[in-house]
């Protein structure tokens, strides 16, 4: 080396293996904990896939459980003599069988006895998992509402008959009517072979929606029937919900094939509807909603609101048994 040339710098053998133990360490630590970010976001997202998957799965068991009981009871009830009976003035004991029914089942709305004649004898749950209209002012110790049709011509009259648990009367409302069941398409379409079921409609009296159950007695043409509100299964949906806050904020809509809400989690104002939902799907082939079904039924997908990652899961109903209902799906968000 000449004079005055500077000195090259130098690293020791000792600081060399430091360093490349530091940097191996450093990768190592990211690969670590970048993997273990990754399988906890998967085990989260398996979690939450297979909880929503069960969640449906109970859905799908409580509507078709309802249908098999609404079938179960009405199929018993007609042949009930003491319902039927032409000799059966009694109309205290009928309004006690259809009262002992429904007290048996929360999610049982009203049962109807509805005659050839046009007469028609209705008791409805004011105490069940039903959610009455907020129009409809019910007392606090009124458990019963008897509705009655009779009558011909201008002597046509419904009676409102409101009961305690002890079914005493409470107070009375009467009024003339032109309602006639006979002009129902529940009535028209009942068979006395088995047990029909309506499209979703709005009930008459309390002008809330739901379903009608109904068969005709073979001996008289009278017409059994059961109603079914919606808002029984929006409560069960709610009792979902709130079984899953531990994992997820979630919400919960029943939809007929149609778009049209069956039920929902949430209550009306909040409520969002299918095309709300369905706006948010994008697929493969970049078809929006329900386009192609095949690629979404069954899989929890990404879907972006208002720049915050969510996850929505779809699956078709029915999922199990052999029950005869619209072509439900369900969407959990």
């Amino acid at each position: 080396m000449l004079p005055g040339q500077p000195k090259g710098f130098k690293v020791s053998i000792r600081v060399s293996v430091l360093l490349v133990f530091a940097l191996a360490s450093l990768l190592t630590g990211i690969v670590a904990i970048s993997l273990h970010y990754y399988f906890s976001e998967k085990f989260v997202l398996q979690t939450k896939t297979d909880q929503f998957k069960q969640t449906s799965q109970q859905i799908a068991d409580h509507i078709s459980r309802i249908n098999h009981r609404v079938d179960n009871t009405l199929s018993v009830m007609i042949h009930d003599t003491r319902l039927f009976s032409e000799d059966s003035k009694d109309k205290d004991t009928l309004r006690n069988v259809l009262i002992e029914v429904l007290s048996r089942h929360a999610d049982f709305y009203s049962l109807i006895l509805a005659h050839q004649n046009g007469d028609m004898l209705q008791v409805i749950n004011l105490k069940g998992d039903a959610t009455l209209p907020a129009s409809f002012q019910v007392r606090p110790l009124e458990r019963w509402l008897i509705y009655k049709v009779s009558g011909q011509g201008d002597a046509r009259k419904t009676v409102k008959l409101f009961l305690d648990e002890s079914l005493s009367v409470i107070r009375v409302n009467e009024e003339k009517t032109d309602y006639d069941p006979r002009t129902r398409k529940w009535f028209k379409e009942a068979s006395s072979d088995s047990v029909s079921k309506s499209e979703q409609y709005v009930f008459n009296l309390l002008e809330m929606p739901g379903y009608t159950y109904s068969i005709q007695s073979a001996d008289t043409g009278d017409v059994l029937a059961l109603d079914i509100a919606s808002s029984s299964l929006s409560h069960f949906l709610v009792e979902q919900q709130l079984k899953m806050q531990y994992l997820v904020s979630s919400e919960m809509y029943v939809y007929r094939g149609d778009g049209e809400i069956i039920a929902a989690s949430r209550n009306q104002s909040q409520q969002r509807t299918f095309d709300d939902l369905s706006a948010l799907i994008r697929l493969d082939e970049q078809q929006p909603g329900l386009a192609n079904k095949k690629q979404q039924f069954g899989k929890m997908l990404d879907v972006h609101e208002n720049g915050q990652e969510k996850y929505m899961f779809v699956v078709p109903l029915p999922l199990s048994g052999d029950m005869h209902s619209d072509e439900w799906i369900t969407l959990q968000c």
